[in-house]
C-alpha cells in the first residue's frame, strides 16, 4: 500500500461505526474489574458454584448450565482423552436423561488424604442425580480452577486420589512411582459416586488448547482441559439469552463476562496488563469483522518500528484499543501462526517492547530478554562450546570474555565454577539455565551484543529469533 492509500485507510478506521462501538465495548469497566478482583481464582469458582446452585434456571431442562457444561466436558474429551463411557456421553448429547438435584460446593475439604504432609481443598465440586430411562446414578464433577496459576505439588492426584480412595489401581501407580505418596489416615471416607469427572479449567486460547506443551499442564492424566472461553460461549451466553432467565441473572453474568477480557490499567506512569481470559460473542464477533476489514492496515501499523512514520503515530494513539483487539483475535483463532503475530503484537502495543519471536528445535516461542538470554546460555553451553565435558572452565571463560565490556544495568549474574557434569556454581536468581553471564545485567550494549551472537551463530545454536 502506498502512503496515500494508508492515509484514506486510517481515515476510513476513524470513522467507522463498528470500531467506535467496539471501542465502547471494551472501555465498559464491570463491578468485579473496578473492585479489582477479576483475576482471582476464588472469584470465578464463587461465580460458577452460585450459576450452578440457581433453581431457576438448573432445572432438568434440556437448556441448564450444568446441561451445557456437560456438552463442554463431553466436546473436549472426545479431542484429548476419551475418558468418558460412550453410554454417558451419548445420554446427554441427545438429551435422553435428565440431572436434578444439582448442588455446586466451592473449596470441598479432602480430609483424610495428604501428600507431601499437605492436605487440600477441590476448587469446585459439582454433585447431581444422573436419571435416565433405565436408571440413576450419582455423579460428581471436579473442578481445579487456575486463572493464571500453574498446578503444584501433584494437588491433580491428590483430588483424584481423595475421590477413587486408596485401593484404585491409578492411584496404586502413581504411588509406585512416586517419594512423595498419598496418604490415607482415619479420617477418610470414600466418597460414594457411581461416575467422577476431572475437570482442569484454565484461560488457555483456542491454539493453546490444541498444544500437548499446555494441556499437560496438569499433572495428572484423568483431567479433562476446558478453557474459560468454553464457559462463556457455551455455558454463560445460553442463560443471557434464555428469555427465562430473570433480569438479575442476565445483569449479573454480563457483568462478569466483561471482566474476562483484557484489562490495562495506568498507575504512577506505568503500565499494568492483565491478561484476558474470555470475551463475549459480540466482541469477538465484531473484532474478526474489523481486523477483516482493515487486513492491510492494522498488521503493518502494529510492526512498523519508524517512530516518525504515519503508521507508528496511528499505532501510538489507538494502542490500548489495538492491543485489545490483538487479544481477541488471539484468543479465538485457530491459526497457529497468526496466534504467535497477535500475541507478539500485544506485548509490543503494551509499551514492553523488548520481546522476541524466537524458534527452538523448530517450535516458536515468545520471550522477553531475559527469556531470551537464559534460553541462548543453555543452548550456547550444550551445542556451540565445543569442548564435551573436557575444559569446562574454557567454555565459560569464553562466555565471560565476550561479555566482558558490557555496562551493568539489571540483574546481576556471575558465572562460576562448573561441577557435576554441567551444573553452575553461581550467584544467578534463576536454576533454570545452565549458564549465566558474568557481571552483566540487562541493558546496556549487552543485548545487541546478544543478538548478534546469536543471529551470526543461529545454526549451531539451535535458536533462531524471528522478529
Amino acid at each position: 500500500m502506498t502512503e496515500k492509500d494508508y492515509i484514506q485507510s486510517i481515515q476510513d478506521f476513524n470513522r467507522d461505526g463498528d470500531v467506535m462501538r467496539l471501542e465502547r465495548m471494551f472501555n465498559n469497566s464491570s463491578v468485579l474489574s473496578v473492585v479489582g478482583v477479576e483475576r482471582k481464582e476464588v472469584r470465578h469458582s464463587r461465580l460458577l458454584c452460585w450459576l450452578f446452585n440457581q433453581q431457576e434456571i438448573n432445572t432438568s431442562s434440556n437448556s441448564s448450565p450444568i446441561m451445557h457444561l456437560l456438552d463442554v466436558i463431553i466436546r473436549r474429551d472426545t479431542e484429548q482423552k476419551r475418558l468418558l463411557s460412550d453410554d454417558f456421553k451419548s445420554s446427554v448429547i441427545t438429551r435422553s436423561c435428565a440431572l436434578q438435584n444439582v448442588n455446586a460446593e466451592r473449596e470441598y475439604k479432602t480430609d483424610g488424604v495428604t501428600l507431601g504432609g499437605k492436605t487440600g481443598s477441590i476448587d469446585i465440586l459439582i454433585t447431581a442425580d444422573w436419571v435416565t430411562r433405565n436408571e440413576s446414578k450419582k455423579i460428581a464433577i471436579c473442578i481445579e480452577n487456575k486463572t493464571f496459576s500453574d498446578e503444584h505439588d501433584d494437588q491433580t492426584w491428590k483430588y483424584f486420589g481423595y475421590m477413587n480412595g486408596n485401593k484404585d489401581n491409578r492411584v496404586k501407580n502413581y504411588n509406585d512411582a512416586n517419594n512423595d505418596k498419598l496418604k490415607f489416615d482415619d479420617k477418610y471416607q470414600k466418597p460414594s459416586y457411581d461416575l467422577m469427572i476431572f475437570i482442569f479449567l484454565k484461560p488457555l486460547t483456542n491454539v493453546e488448547m490444541k498444544q500437548e506443551d499446555f494441556v499437560n499442564d496438569c499433572q495428572c492424566p484423568y483431567y479433562i482441559f476446558i478453557n474459560y472461553q468454553d464457559i462463556v460461549d457455551e455455558v454463560l451466553t445460553p442463560v443471557v439469552e434464555n428469555e427465562e432467565s430473570s433480569e438479575a441473572i442476565t445483569r449479573h453474568i454480563n457483568q462478569y463476562i466483561d471482566s474476562l477480557g483484557l484489562q490495562i490499567k495506568e498507575e504512577n506512569k506505568k503500565t499494568e496488563i492483565i491478561e484476558a481470559m474470555a470475551y463475549n460473542k459480540t466482541v469477538i464477533d465484531l473484532s474478526n469483522t474489523i481486523w477483516k476489514r482493515y487486513i492491510y492496515l492494522l498488521p503493518h501499523a502494529f510492526t512498523d518500528k519508524d517512530d516518525n512514520s504515519l503508521l507508528s503515530q496511528f499505532r501510538t494513539a489507538h494502542k490500548d484499543f489495538f492491543a485489545k483487539l490483538s487479544s481477541v483475535i488471539e484468543m479465538t483463532t485457530t491459526d497457529n501462526n497468526f496466534w504467535f503475530n497477535t500475541q507478539f503484537y500485544r506485548k509490543r502495543l503494551s509499551g514492553k517492547n523488548n520481546y522476541y519471536i524466537i524458534e527452538v528445535t523448530n517450535k516458536k516461542e515468545i520471550c522477553n530478554q531475559t527469556e531470551l538470554a537464559k534460553t541462548f546460555a543453555t543452548l550456547y553451553y550444550s551445542k556451540i562450546i565445543k569442548y564435551q565435558g573436557q575444559n569446562n572452565q574454557k567454555a565459560v571463560d569464553d562466555l565471560n570474555k565476550a561479555f566482558q565490556n558490557v555496562s551493568p544495568q539489571g540483574k546481576l549474574f556471575k558465572i562460576g565454577q562448573i561441577i557435576n557434569g554441567g551444573r553452575l556454581v553461581s550467584e544467578c536468581i534463576d536454576s533454570d539455565a545452565n549458564i549465566h553471564f558474568a557481571v552483566n545485567k540487562w541493558g546496556g550494549p549487552y543485548l545487541p551484543k546478544l543478538i548478534e551472537l546469536i543471529r551470526n551463530n543461529e545454526d549451531e545454536i539451535g535458536l533462531k529469533i524471528l522478529s
